[in-house]
């Protein structure tokens, strides 16, 4: 092959792979399985588009960029241990890694919140203040993405209503033609680019 021409593919395929766009990587706290990315491939999807890529424990590289981390499930044992500051699972000590490092992860689903009608009301307080602590340290619960366009049925409507509905990737309220709208709720309507919308009789 010619060295002109060598030189010429070479670049064409620089340029191809600088015109696409990078896909989208997201860490994933727990061993592959079909039956998991099935589950949460969906969930992600709607946060971050279709072309997102999963990344579980034991593939690619520690130093990879993601836009988002997630573990599956938190057991109580590893959510007491955590909270504790310490990890005698692997799954708790990378999170816990991850956490010192001062990234941010969400949990899908917390194992204590499947006891709540059958655990002592003081047990279960252990727990939630377990949550709050973990919060703290940056784990977090995972908030699915709600549609654009959502209802809103309250009568009252708050800026922490709207506060709630940016987070949850809102753009347009439809309320109530009777609801009161506070002055605040306005404001933060406007700062986060929720249109509120009055339903038509």
């Amino acid at each position: 092959m010619e060295k002109d021409k060598l030189v010429e593919l070479v670049v064409a395929e620089v340029l191809k792979r600088m015109a696409a766009p990078e896909q989208s990587r997201v860490r994933v706290y727990e061993w592959r399985s079909l039956e998991l990315t099935n589950r949460l491939l969906p969930l992600v999807q709607a946060w971050h588009g279709r072309d997102v890529q999963l990344v579980y424990n034991g593939e690619g590289g520690q130093d990879t960029a993601f836009v988002a981390r997630i573990l599956p499930f938190l057991s109580c044992t590893d959510m007491a241990d955590i909270a504790a500051g310490t990890a005698h699972s692997e799954t708790a000590g990378l999170v816990l890694q991850a956490l010192l490092r001062g990234e941010r992860i969400e949990v899908v689903d917390f194992e204590y919140l499947s006891h709540a009608n059958s655990a002592p009301t003081a047990l279960f307080a252990v727990y939630r203040k377990y949550e709050e602590r973990l919060a703290s340290y940056g784990l977090v619960r995972f908030r699915e993405k709600m549609p654009e366009t959502v209802r809103c049925q309250d009568n009252l409507i708050l800026a922490t209503a709207l506060e709630e509905a940016a987070a949850a990737g809102v753009r347009t309220l439809i309320v109530a033609n009777s609801a009161k709208i506070t002055p605040l709720a306005a404001e933060a309507a406007a700062r986060l680019g929720i249109a509120m919308v009055r339903e038509q009789k």
